[in-house]
């Protein structure tokens, strides 16, 4: 056979923008495949075709010669189906072949290769083979760690891909659930930033080709697709201000997305290719501009294009909005061209936002808006959480500062309106899973600018227990939630219902517009009765309400809900959520644990005692669940349907002093000075308690411990236990040192230490570099004794994130001394176990009772890092939101070069005169239940 006899596919059908698709096989993160997503019918077309052809036994149907290059049917081993295949290699009697429509190899006899139907022949490949854009290797190949985090990112997963240019291998961004891959392998130092000329001549060639016969393909109702949120919380930096209730964010994630659009436009419109030829064929004029029309703008600060759709006409006057940065302008005809398919595939960059469950006070909003400008205009960094998942999405920013709206409601320039219920964070969840299917599924509504029937939070300050007969109780996140009413409160709350019923029984008056977080009265279906509650999930006619005096929720149609009277607003609500602190709920235990749960829970006076250490509203932190002589805590920690673990400190302001005790690899264990004195006095406590106690007979790995390590007494995390099961390989939570010990001089916990927050702290430097001799050296006789200040840059990731300075180098901070000097290291630091009176301001306690009474509190800290450590839960002060949100986000650290077209940035700056903006010290660090 000659070689024109040769039989070769077709080159794949390479689209280039925006695509939907999975990759199917990885080599390298420069040598993969990728299937697109509307192969799909046709691959199962193709897949029995093939069957039906193969089939024959025939001899003629044998290849004899086959040669590199050939298109041809070769059975797979593992399946035995056939498959297209081109043969790649030739040895004696076997063949190496490419499955074209896949991407794998394999290694097969002559004798399973049979010839391709011509009409089969003509059908190009549906396996892209593919490179991913900007990036190169940190070495000559690639390693096995950087090919294996690729693979973990892009198998067995729907993706987001731009195609960039139409070679082979074609060259793209791959974007996981907005998240972009080359990113991510850049930030876990697996891969570098590649400007790759030869792609960027590819690229030009391949859009300036094409140009004219897309536009002709456009659809005549254009419009972006919808940004869907991968995460609800993700690193952010603010792109353009309107008011504080209206600005947009641009995610770190989506940065080289945002650099494929801006390169895509500069090729296609911008007029520098005229001189050599190269100027694509897009029309000069946008016909039949329309309001609400997609379309590219020239911005007149900088003459570049962007990116716009229409907001209105007047004239010659065309308003235009940009949709990857958030600001708007008046156009003109001339200044307007038509969008290609591939620019308007790709969902706008720009998000629009507001702050979440925070009104600005009067007059103060100005104030709001210039902090959100200061952002702006300095390009911080931020990370953002998203509660309400309606544009303008509804969010909460953190910097180093803390959170924003906190910080705004503690400098008096606004008040926490009505936060939401803890189960809005499902919903959050659902909305952000695009295959979540079971189920309600919730549209969560705007929060109405003021919400006015406010039902006020009951107190029970200066109090370590109360007895209180239990509503209702849930398993969330792995804790357990408990709605109890204090016994005294009962018969009143019996009283209460009864006035509710006779009132809303005659005086039933539908309620008309139904919005989340609005109070109202709702029909429990099962007992016909009406309740107070809070709307927390809307979707057409199926309302999610909670009933806040009784702590459970119920899906509702509208005819069952009222509007609340003003005479039953005043009346606190009844029912308080206990959550049990330092108690994670086993994993698969849900049924045995609901079992036990309401053997005992519903049994009339209760006592809870509550946590010593945080115990602040909306809901409280539990130790003991007691029921007469029985404590319910004890019997799920017997029953392993629990486990304790140590709680991470919430008292940390984001500038401390401290020494550095340990380090191991990356982690860096940080001391504060201000909880040094604090340490010292549990070490005595735990000192006298190992002299009086005798060491366990039984250990359990989940369970908490003391032991001596290196003439110090310390709680410890077990990390394993040896084959001969006498000794266990341990980490001083209270030291950061791992060690080995018997097994025999381990003691328990004292219970009453079992809910004392860490004091020491893992820790990350960030910029090593640029960090102090002995800490670069990772030198611990350096480095001992030495006092250093620490700031920290990241409070949503758990070894925290740091930098770290030598201390007179921050004179401003602390003492001369290494002592805890509470006034002058953290104002705000409480100091628990300290023989020195603990000190709080005045002004403190009661910033933080407003915060406890008003605010709802964010979490920070991940909880799926912090399982890193073993036996260690978040401190927590309460909040409505938590755990499964958490959960979602990942941090990605942002290329610092990255920046927004620099005439927009500046042309902005040119227009915003923000004045300073005076920062509060951050209190606490706010987390959850």
């Amino acid at each position: 056979m000659s070689y024109q006899e040769v039989p070769k596919f077709l080159p794949p059908d390479v689209p280039l923008g925006y695509q939907e698709g999975y990759v199917t096989v990885v080599n390298t993160p420069h040598d993969f495949f990728i299937q697109l997503a509307t192969s799909e019918d046709s691959l199962i077309e193709l897949a029995t075709e093939l069957s039906k052809q193969c089939e024959s036994d025939s001899e003629a149907g044998i290849i004899q010669n086959p040669c590199i290059g050939y298109a041809c049917c070769a059975q797979f081993s593992e399946d035995n189906n056939w498959y297209r295949a081109e043969v790649t290699d030739v040895q004696g009697t076997t063949v190496d072949v490419l499955f074209v429509d896949y991407g794998n190899t394999s290694s097969v006899d002559k004798n399973l290769l049979k010839p391709l139907d011509k009409k089969l022949l003509d059908i190009p490949p549906y396996a892209i083979s593919c490179k991913l854009n900007g990036i190169t290797s940190t070495s000559d190949q690639w390693s096995d760690a950087a090919v294996d985090a690729f693979q973990d990112m892009v198998l067995d997963s729907p993706l987001g891909i731009t195609f960039i240019s139409k070679d082979i291998p074609a060259i793209v961004n791959i974007s996981k659930e907005d998240k972009d891959v080359a990113q991510s392998l850049i930030d876990m130092e697996l891969a570098n930033v590649d400007t790759c000329p030869e792609t960027e001549e590819a690229y030009a060639d391949d859009h300036l080709t094409t140009v004219e016969d897309q536009l002709h393909s456009l659809p005549s109702d254009l419009s972006y697709p919808q940004r869907k949120l991968s995460s609800s919380k993700m690193p952010v930096k603010i792109s353009y201000v309107d008011s504080y209730d209206k600005f947009y964010i641009m995610s770190l994630e989506l940065s080289t997305e945002l650099d494929t659009v801006m390169k895509t436009l500069e090729i296609l419109y911008s007029s520098e290719g005229e001189s050599d030829g190269t100027k694509s064929s897009i029309p000069d004029v946008l016909e039949d501009p329309c309001v609400s029309l997609p379309c590219v703008a020239k911005y007149s600060e900088d003459e570049a294009w962007y990116r716009a759709v229409i907001t209105d006409i007047e004239g010659d006057n065309i308003y235009v909005f940009f949709v990857d940065y958030g600001n708007s302008e008046v156009s003109s005809l001339k200044n307007l061209r038509p969008i290609t398919p591939e620019l308007i595939k790709i969902p706008p960059i720009a998000i629009e936002c507001k702050l979440y469950a925070i009104q600005a006070k009067e007059g103060k909003e100005s104030e709001i808006t210039a902090k959100l400008e200061e952002y702006f205009i300095d390009e911080v960094e931020l990370n953002m959480e998203v509660f309400q998942l309606s544009e303008p999405y509804g969010v909460r920013l953190y910097h180093d500062d803390g959170d924003l709206a906190e910080i705004l409601c503690q400098k008096g320039l606004a008040a926490e309106i009505i936060p939401p219920p803890e189960t809005v964070k499902e919903l959050l969840v659902d909305n952000l899973n695009e295959n979540a299917t079971e189920n309600l599924q919730t549209k969560i509504v705007e929060m109405p600018n003021n919400i006015s029937n406010t039902i006020p939070l009951r107190s029970f300050a200066d109090k370590d227990e109360l007895s209180v007969n239990v509503k209702f109780w849930e398993n969330e996140n792995d804790t357990i939630a408990i709605y109890g009413v204090p016994r005294e409160m009962d018969d009143e709350l019996s009283a209460f219902q009864e006035k509710l019923q006779i009132f809303y029984n005659e005086n039933v008056k539908r309620l008309s517009n139904i919005n989340c977080f609005d109070y109202c009265v709702a029909k429990y279906l099962e007992d016909e009765s009406w309740y107070r509650a809070q709307i927390i999930a809307v979707d057409g006619n199926a309302i999610k309400v909670k009933f806040i005096d009784y702590g459970n929720s119920e899906v509702i149609e509208p005819e069952y809900i009222c509007g609340l009277s003003p005479e039953f607003l005043s009346e606190p609500q009844f029912s308080i959520k206990f959550c049990l602190s330092g108690f994670r709920v086993e994993n698969d235990q849900s049924e045995n644990l609901q079992e036990k749960m309401e053997e005992y829970v519903y049994s009339e006076n209760v006592i809870i005692k509550l946590c010593k250490y945080l115990c602040s509203m909306p809901s409280a932190c539990a130790t003991n669940l007691l029921y007469g002589e029985v404590d319910l805590v004890e019997i799920l920690l017997t029953n392993n349907l629990i486990s304790p673990q140590y709680i991470v400190n919430n008292r940390l302001g984001n500038k401390f002093e401290a020494t550095v005790e340990n380090i191991i690899g990356d982690i860096f264990y940080i001391m504060p000075v201000q909880f040094a004195q604090e340490r010292d006095n549990l070490q005595v406590c735990l000192q006298e308690h190992c002299n009086e106690s005798v060491s366990s007979d039984e250990v359990d790995p989940k369970g908490l411990y003391a032991a001596k390590i290196n003439e110090n007494c310390s709680r410890i995390s077990i990390l394993s236990i040896n084959d001969s099961a006498k000794r266990a390989y341990v980490k001083s939570v209270d030291y950061g040192i791992e060690t080995e010990v018997e097994l025999t001089n381990l003691y328990l916990l004292p219970k009453d230490l079992w809910h004392q927050p860490l004091l020491l702290h893992e820790c990350k430097i960030i910029s090593l570099e640029d960090a102090p001799s002995n800490i670069k050296a990772k030198d611990m006789k350096e480095v001992s004794g030495c006092i250093f200040v620490c700031e920290k840059k990241s409070c949503i990731k758990y070894p925290f994130e740091i930098q770290l300075f030598e201390k007179d180098t921050e004179g401003n901070i602390g003492t001369n001394q290494g002592k805890s000097i509470l006034s002058e290291i953290n104002k705000d630091g409480v100091d628990i176990l300290s023989s020195e009176n603990t000190i709080v301001s005045e002004e403190t306690a009661r910033s933080e009772e407003k915060a406890d009474v008003e605010g709802i509190e964010i979490e920070y800290l991940n909880n799926k890092e912090l399982d890193e450590i073993p036996n260690a839960e978040n401190v927590e002060s309460d909040s409505n939101i938590d755990g499964e949100l958490c959960n979602d986000m990942e941090t990605c650290e942002a290329d610092p070069d990255e920046k927004q077209p620099e005439s927009l940035q500046e042309t902005v700056n040119r227009e915003y005169d923000t004045d300073n903006f005076n920062q509060a010290e951050s209190e606490t660090l706010p987390i959850i239940h």
